[in-house]
């Protein structure tokens, strides 16, 4: 059985992850993509404001959130990680 996970991702943020015709696109979304087809993942984009991140962990509509990068005023996480 494929295992399925949900992963969070800032909807505006290019050209590592941005919505494109209603799909996730981007640098950071094609390279977990490729990871998650190579581990037999069923990897689900749920595209958020970045301001949601934290959220999206703890109300369950995601199970990792990335990319994990730096932004002003705004603490880290660890990519696929629950902060």
């Amino acid at each position: 059985m494929t295992e399925t996970v949900r992963v969070s991702h800032d909807s505006g943020f290019p050209p590592f992850a941005e919505i494109k015709d209603g799909k996730s696109e981007g640098l950071a979304v094609d390279i977990l993509r490729a990871a998650a087809a190579r581990a037999s993942v069923d990897m689900i984009f749920v595209p958020i404001p970045f301001e949601q991140r934290q959220l999206t962990l703890e109300d369950g509509r995601a199970d990792a959130y990335f990319p994990s990068l730096s932004r002003p005023n705004v603490s880290n996480c660890s990519i696929l990680a629950a902060c």
